[in-house]
């Protein structure tokens, strides 16, 4: 009897913050699980990179931020290691027996969704049936150790003026590289020079036996996803995998598609378009390597953003054919999957949907969810209320234009100019609004890592303002508890019994009303208010062509079908009073 079949689950672990899972393939890819580390802190990567040196005794020799290329060799080094420490993991659960029930080789197949075809044989296995242990042991595979760049954070680095000496192409040439053999996701947009360079790697080109590296595709929509592939496969590279994101029911930079569509008819546009795509990007990629014979299979397709059940979960696969899911916010109640320090912890469990807010922080200027009640936070009010907003920024990652140089809009510096060139505004909701976004600015570089630091008590030399915040989605609210590996997998698998919430897509409804109603408030203190206004209208109409979408395939929905009707009523009411109160007639 032969056996394919590899264990796999029906969802991966997306990038959470810059330090939330910045080791988290060492904790769950011997059990199957894919996994994402973020490469946009290199700092927290090195320091990172001397902890599991010296937990493991492996040696280490420090790459000092003045060194030549230092982050490209930062991330490089820090990737081998954990791909080096992971494996071993990996071959020590391989090497493990079944007689102890609960050591990690029973589990990994513990884990598995009950309907799944090696989670019966292994069922059949302990029930007495012989011969089937051979068959178990071929199925193990170990998680993909994949990792995420932002493809905008592209500001030349300080030291170093070269064509490729930048924070996003650093961070792509770490990974190229490394002796990881995985995935690189990009995450942000499009950006034609880090495309380009891409094309320039060998590392991301087929070998005989398939790609040795591959490219996920992080979009908000089908038209996005389609002209990014394009223009990658134009410069000879194939992607492997669309990610589609909830544009505004994700952790973190909340990064809203441009028409308003939310993900029902999103993923409705992916999976009739699929087969169309995959020619079209094939024969482009062809004409580019050169190789008209070339043949690949079609790119995954995933979903994350939002979902808390089982029943969400089968929806997304059954309904919507995606190739699997994303679980981001519920593994930061996972302590032995994720670095959230206890009182963060607590805050998270105490959580309410006040609690979790859609804010001004980011200094990208992009929507960014913040959790109350982080000593992150607190710093910043605080510094606020004595006259002294800001920090002094020494990470220097999340810059952005200004002046003819770069800037992080969180700079103490760059704070108060800007405050002073407001001072001459008369009182008024305009001057108000302005000083609110530009004191919203957080120090996010070490915010974000802060925790994982805490845990595992490293020091930067940045303590001061380093405090941690937390950027979990809008689904925590949802969750009440910390949880074990296990018990969250068996939510998701359906083996423990789980609430009956309300549906991610009617989630998505109400936070992207909220977001457009604050934005209609606010767009007469714009740059553009008649630009910002007509943006505004599209994404409402974007949001009617969801509900209306949701009303024509119910039957999506049973058996609650009723309740969700009952939902749609109210938000097509609250759209239209936000049109009657904010939009000229």
């Amino acid at each position: 009897m032969a056996l394919e079949e590899k264990v796999s689950h029906a969802f991966h672990i997306p990038v959470l913050g810059l330090g939330f899972s910045i080791d988290t393939p060492l904790k769950v890819s011997h059990f199957g699980f894919d996994s994402v580390m973020a490469l946009t802190e290199d700092n927290i990567i090195e320091m990172m990179r001397r902890y599991h040196a010296e937990q493991h005794h492996n040696a280490y020799v420090p790459i000092r931020r003045n060194e030549h290329d230092a982050r490209a060799r930062r991330i490089t080094a820090y990737l081998n290691l954990i791909k080096e420490l992971a494996d071993e993991n990996f071959e020590t659960l391989r090497s493990l027996s079944f007689d102890d029930p609960e050591n990690d080789l029973n589990q990994t197949f513990q884990l598995l969704a009950p309907d799944h075809h090696i989670r019966r044989l292994y069922d059949r296995f302990c029930q007495g049936e012989t011969g089937l242990e051979p068959l178990l042991r071929n199925s193990l595979r170990q998680g993909s150790l994949d990792v995420n760049i932002m493809t905008k954070l592209d500001h030349p680095h300080a030291r170093d003026r070269t064509k490729y000496a930048n924070e996003a192409m650093a961070a792509l040439r770490g990974f190229a590289n490394s002796d990881l053999e995985s995935s690189i996701v990009l995450s942000a947009g499009f950006n034609d020079q880090l495309f380009s360079y891409l094309g320039e790697l060998d590392a991301f080109r087929p070998g005989h036996d398939g790609f040795r590296k591959k490219v996920i595709l992080k979009v908000s929509d089908y038209g996005s996803a389609r002209t990014q592939a394009l223009r990658l496969a134009q410069k000879g590279v194939w992607v492997s995998e669309f990610r589609v994101e909830s544009g505004l029911n994700c952790g973190g930079h909340a990064f809203a598609n441009r028409t308003g569509d939310l993900i029902g008819p999103i993923l409705d546009e992916f999976q009739q378009s699929r087969e169309g795509l995959h020619e079209m990007l094939l024969a482009e990629y062809r004409k580019a390597i050169g190789d008209a014979g070339f043949s690949t299979s079609r790119a995954r397709l995933t979903y994350q953003g939002g979902i808390k059940t089982h029943e969400e979960l089968a929806l997304f696969k059954e309904v919507y054919g995606v190739d699997g899911v994303g679980m981001g916010t519920p593994f930061l109640f996972v302590p032995e999957v994720t670095n959230v320090s206890p009182y963060n912890l607590d805050l998270l469990i105490a959580a309410t949907k006040d609690d979790l807010v859609l804010s001004e922080a980011s200094p990208l200027g992009v929507p960014f969810w913040m959790l109350l009640g982080t000593e992150g936070l607190q710093q910043h009010e605080a510094r606020i209320a004595a006259g002294r907003p800001g920090v002094v920024c020494t990470y220097a990652k999340l810059l952005s234009p200004y002046g003819e140089s770069f800037m992080c809009a969180a700079d103490s510096r760059r704070m108060q100019e800007e405050l002073a060139a407001l001072a001459p505004m008369a009182e008024g909701d305009e001057k108000e609004y302005r000083t609110f976004v530009v004191l919203a600015k957080n120090c996010l570089c070490p915010g974000l890592s802060r925790d994982v630091q805490d845990k595992h008590g490293l020091e930067d030399g940045f303590r001061e303002h380093a405090a941690s915040v937390v950027c979990a989605g809008p689904s925590a609210q949802y969750f009440h508890r910390s949880y074990t590996l296990k018990e969250m997998v068996h939510r998701f698998t359906g083996e423990e019994p789980g609430e009956t919430l309300p549906f991610t897509q009617m989630d998505e409804i109400g936070i992207n009303l909220r977001k457009n109603e604050y934005d209609l408030a606010n767009h007469l203190f714009r740059k553009n208010p008649e630009k910002e206004l007509q943006a505004i209208k599209r994404r409402l109409g974007g949001i009617q062509r969801s509900i209306d979408y949701y009303h024509e395939h119910i039957g999506h929905f049973a058996p609650r079908q009723e309740e969700v009707v009952g939902q749609l009523q109210q938000y097509q009411q609250l759209l239209d009073r936000i049109r009657a109160d904010h939009l000229p007639a």
